[in-house]
């Protein structure tokens, strides 16, 4: 049996590589119970579970980050804006 030693085990860019509730939280430069407060509020995707550990796609917090831009962009939209 031939094993492909080429093939390296980093992801092959930063978008590939799952983020945990500490990487969330930096992005964000909140507390990790605000990321979960965020899931609970269904705000942010729900992470990905392995094992005990939870994690979450590029693509989910990207969208999450994009919510937030256009929640600045239109603060009518806005949960906790006043009316």
């Amino acid at each position: 049996m031939r094993y492909n030693t080429t093939q390296s085990s980093e992801p092959a860019n930063n978008n590939d590589k799952l983020l945990d509730v500490t990487e969330v939280a930096l992005k964000f430069n909140i507390s990790k119970r605000s990321v979960w407060r965020a899931v609970a509020r269904s705000e942010l995707s729900p992470p990905v579970r392995i094992g005990r550990s939870a994690r979450w796609f590029p693509s989910d917090i990207a969208s999450f980050e994009q919510g937030l831009r256009e929640q600045r962009a239109n603060p009518r939209n806005c949960k906790n804006t006043p009316k």
